[in-house]
Parts: structure tokens; sequence; C-alpha cells
């Protein structure tokens, strides 16, 4: 279940003052579609492809042009949409399409609006990520954000993080573990058949060849003691 604005709140703060913590960004994910000519753009990751603007520091996507959305009706998108900053974009989200002017562009997937407009498409806080200091130790923060946390929540670092990745690129994994494997057995059972094939083979094409040795008394040797 989210934290609610009033439960997130005392842990903002806390984590905020954990040493080696340089700040403390609510993550939010929720519904954003873009419409050009009418129609949807494909994105597999529509459902949670809106975040506020301090998710950006989660991921390592900068701005390529413009600026951070301040505004209600401001957004930043990705470059490899085709909106130039300055042009008018329809958006789907929750509530409808909207009308969003975008100010900025980035490097990687994603729609990012002001915190504020966040906050009304998704009030609950299920994330909260920490952005440590440089040269600070994450065993150290992960300690810290536990006592902060208490029972009230789940510390995540490292390869755990993935627990927060959407929910496509999980599927995503799933379905190449699926096929990685599919493929290893295939290849297994590919080399055991015709490894026993050329044996068989092999022997099949000796078979006379054994026959008239074994009838001229010829054994396997042995070594003389």
């Amino acid at each position: 279940m989210p934290w609610s604005r009033a439960e997130a709140e005392p842990l903002l703060t806390g984590l905020d003052k954990v040493p080696g913590v340089a700040d403390a960004v609510v993550d939010r994910s929720f519904y954003a579609q873009a419409i050009k000519h009418g129609t949807p753009v494909t994105d597999e990751g529509a459902l949670e492809s809106g975040h506020g603007w301090g998710s950006a520091r989660m991921a390592p996507y900068e701005l390529v042009s413009g600026r951070a959305p301040r505004a209600a009706d401001e957004i930043v998108v990705d470059r490899a949409l085709g909106a130039a900053v300055g042009s008018d974009l329809t958006v789907n989200v929750t509530q409808g399409r909207r009308q969003f002017t975008v100010v900025g562009t980035v490097d990687g997937p994603g729609h990012y609006f002001s915190e504020a407009f966040a906050a009304r498409q998704q009030p609950g806080v299920r994330a909260i990520a920490l952005v440590a200091e440089k040269g600070a130790e994450t065993g150290a923060i992960v300690t810290a954000a536990k006592k902060v946390l208490g029972g009230q929540g789940e510390v995540v670092s490292g390869d755990g993080r993935s627990e927060l990745q959407p929910r496509y690129i999980e599927h995503k994994r799933f379905l190449g573990v699926q096929l990685i494997s599919a493929m290893a057995l295939l290849g297994l059972f590919t080399t055991v058949f015709v490894v026993a094939s050329v044996l068989v083979l092999a022997t099949g094409m000796r078979r006379r060849e054994i026959g008239l040795l074994r009838t001229i008394g010829a054994a396997p040797s042995r070594s003389s003691a």
C-alpha cells in the first residue's frame, strides 16, 4: 500500500537527514501516452510512463534541450518523440487528453511533469529515492534508512532495486529467460543426438571389418605383466 501524503512527509524529512544522503526524492509513476496526429504513440510502458521531474534524477537521462517543467501545463519528453521545445503536445493521462507545452527533451523514455501535477495524478507515494553524496557508503545509508522507516517500508539497494522496475520490463526479462532456457535445451539435445548418430554410423560402417577380425581371432590388446 502506498504512503499517504501525511505519512510520506515525515519519512521524507527523516530520510533527507540521513548522513551521506544529498536528497530524498519522491518517485511517482502514472499513466501517460503522447498523442500525435490524433493517434496514440505506441508505448508498451505507457501505464507507468508519467513521472514528476524529480524522478529524472534516478535515471541516467539528462536534458538535451530546454529546461525542467515548472507549471502544470509543461512537460519534458524523450527527444525520440520528435516534439520540439516550444511546441504543443497532447498527452493522454488518467483524467483524459490534455494539452501541454514541451519545455525540454531528455535522452531517454518517459513523460516528465511538474511535481505538483504528478502529485495530483498519483497522490500516494510508493517509492522514495535517496540520492547519495559522492563517496558516501551505501551500507551506512541503508542501515540508517531502515531505522527511519521502521516497519513502514522496505529498503532496497544495488541489484535489489530491480523490484522497482516497470512491469513490462519484468515481463520482457521473463520471456528472455524462457527463450534462453529453451535454446540451451535444444542445443544440448542436438549435441547428444549428433554425437550418438556419429558413433552409431562409425560402428555400422566398420561392422564387417570388426566381424572379420573377430573371426580370425583378433582380440583387444592386453598389456603384458
